[in-house]
């Protein structure tokens, strides 16, 4: 893919991290859950074939987007057993493949869909209905096809079946005689659409079967008047839908015409959209650049566009090999990727910014899941927390994250394993052992919130290591962690903290019911925000910020301290509890924990002080 880098591959990492392994065991147990036939139950009846009495899973699944789970289910296993060896997954991998092959075979055109339809309507008509060449009802069904085709391409990527290649090739093909069949008016109505990450999936079977027809295609699907607009027009992201458009930046950057806009996006977003979690939005849209404390409700921060950035960041950096790519992905492992999970393995939609609000967390057990978006990206991203620690380029070996983990490097017969716990310790060791005498060029990545960073003592990030066969190597890197302000743009009064890579909030009261509200199909939200003894009930409408001040939002700093002081030295208002091994801060009646660690409780990261 014209990478300047390349990632290893996840049976190549071994995660180590005993936080991490517990929240991706968690999210584990969901995805084994999973039966085969009822996964199979929409996509057999659409064609026509048996469905063996199974019944389809139920939420959006069973509903005109039916499907886009199904895909992610397919790449989350298919990553579990790349990474864990799980024979059970792959044997139901090998079950689904054959059936979705037998499902095409009776469409005789290579179609799939697991979209539940109105009633006489064919599931392709979904996609007549989206051209405007019939009417109805339809929801995003390219964005539904794009997880399927994405899917069973992961299968055949992380498990080497080549009857999954198969499967891809042909939906691909008919996705490829669809779209080449546009004239410019149904092109720019479907360019409109969520279509997901479509142009990055055709672009994906471009490079493994060099078949011209999939690149075409997966150019169809580029949006050159979109990347252009959204990358440079002043306020054009104000009120865009994230989702929709960050996966189509994704997928544009394959061609080397469209990096220098998507590069563009990409740091507007994370300049001017982002909050220091990762979380992205309100309400699923993108709000007025640096529009940050303005925006802060129950509805911030949508799992799916953590998901997407996060993805962005590892390509960017493999196509430039700019460590300040691999910025946002530590701040979203840590803080929304981590705290997007709960001690069952039920993941988020919405992870709220506003203070006095909670997280509502999915059910842990696919048979009463509602199946958000958020509800695949989650299995996904569980199942990959080890794909952006190591790079690699020829024998140059780059460490990019301070996670737990053992690299099994194939090529060099070597094997490194990083031992850090950045909560308990500012001192990370990084473990080489050699099958032969060799040198490697290790360059080490320094995060920006380390104001002290060393490797055996000495200021570098480049070190060669000498490997003699059967003798360790170490290397000792001393990441010095601090108390630091956050700050949002749009207000000089408002100000978080974090602790090295870790956001800190408040803990607060839950006494009170943990109500929660629609904010969508299917979808909830909290319905009250509370700070006892506040409490008010804000308004939720779709693409809108409603936003509810409470008075006990605004805390007042010590007598003779000022606002710039406590900017430059939190310290002078946040005091260390004494916990062994455990980060915890007090600021009057407040605890301020890692953010990841808040579950089924109230919560506050940004506060008013006067």
């Amino acid at each position: 893919m014209n990478n300047r880098i390349e990632s290893f591959d996840l049976s190549d990492v071994s995660l180590n991290d005993s936080e991490m392994k517990k929240a991706r065991d968690r999210v584990l147990s969901f995805i084994k859950k999973m039966e085969p036939d009822r996964v199979l139950c929409a996509f057999r009846r659409n064609a026509g074939v048996s469905d063996l009495g199974a019944t389809p899973y139920g939420g959006w699944e069973n509903s005109l987007i039916g499907g886009h789970d199904l895909g992610h289910y397919f790449s989350a296993a298919a990553m579990a057993v790349a990474s864990l060896h799980d024979k059970e997954l792959e044997e139901n991998l090998k079950y689904i493949v054959s059936s979705l092959r037998e499902v095409q075979r009776y469409y005789g055109n290579g179609f799939l869909s697991a979209a539940t339809c109105e009633k006489d309507c064919r599931a392709e008509e979904q996609f007549d209905i989206e051209e405007g060449k019939k009417t109805g009802k339809t929801w995003v069904p390219w964005y539904a096809l794009h997880k399927v085709l994405q899917g069973v391409l992961d299968i055949y990527i992380y498990t080497d079946n080549k009857e999954a290649l198969e499967v891809a090739k042909d939906l691909g093909k008919w996705v490829c005689r669809r779209a080449l069949s546009w004239n410019e008016t149904i092109r720019n109505r479907i360019l409109k659409t969520e279509y997901g990450g479509m142009n990055d999936v055709l672009y994906q079977l471009y490079f493994i079967t060099k078949d011209e027809e999939f690149k075409k295609a997966a150019e169809v699907f580029c949006d050159e008047t979109l990347y252009a607009h959204l990358s440079y027009d002043e306020d054009a992201l104000n009120g865009v839908h994230a989702n929709t458009t960050i996966p189509k930046y994704i997928g544009a950057m394959h061609n080397e015409g469209y990096l220098d806009v998507t590069k563009d996006f990409y740091w507007r977003v994370v300049n001017t959209q982002t909050y220091p979690t990762g979380a992205v939005g309100d309400m699923e849209h993108f709000r007025r650049d640096g529009l940050l404390d303005g925006a802060r409700s129950q509805c911030n921060g949508e799992s799916c566009c953590t998901y997407n950035m996060m993805k962005l960041s590892t390509k960017l950096f493999k196509k430039t090999e700019d460590e300040s790519y691999l910025d946002y992905y530590e701040k979203a492992v840590f803080n929304a990727k981590m705290g997007s999970v709960n001690e069952k393995g039920g993941t988020t939609y919405f992870n709220p910014m506003g203070t006095g609000f909670f997280k509502y967390f999915g059910t842990s057990d696919p048979a009463d899941n509602l199946f958000w978006c958020c509800t695949g990206t989650g299995m996904e991203d569980f199942m990959k927390l080890q794909d952006s620690i190591y790079f690699h380029k020829d024998a140059h070996l780059f460490i990019t994250q301070y996670i737990s983990s053992t690299l099994n490097w194939k090529k060099k017969n070597v094997k490194v394993t990083i031992k850090a716990d950045l909560k308990t310790s500012d001192k990370v060791e990084i473990i080489f052992l050699s099958k032969e005498k060799q040198r490697v060029l290790v360059s080490l990545r320094k995060p920006t919130w380390s104001s002290v960073f060393l490797v055996d003592g000495k200021e570098k990030r480049d070190v060669y290591v000498d490997l003699e066969p059967g003798k360790k190597a170490v290397l000792e890197v001393t990441l010095e962690k601090r108390l630091q302000t956050l700050t949002l743009p749009d207000c000089d009064e408002v100000l978080g903290f974090s602790y090295g890579p870790f956001v800190l909030a408040a803990k607060l009261p839950t006494e009170d019911i943990l109500e929660v509200t629609e904010a969508g199909i299917d979808v909830y939200a909290p319905k009250w925000k509370m700070i006892a003894p506040g409490g008010v009930k804000p308004d939720i409408e779709y693409a809108k910020t409603f936003r509810a001040i409470l008075k006990e939002e605004y805390l007042s700093l010590p007598k003779a301290t000022t606002l710039d002081r406590v900017k430059k030295d939190p310290s002078l208002v946040l005091k260390k509890k004494t916990h062994k091994n455990q980060i915890e801060y007090q600021f009057g009646d407040y605890s301020f924990v890692p953010y990841d660690e808040i579950k089924n409780e109230r919560y506050g990261i940004y506060w008013y002080f006067q």
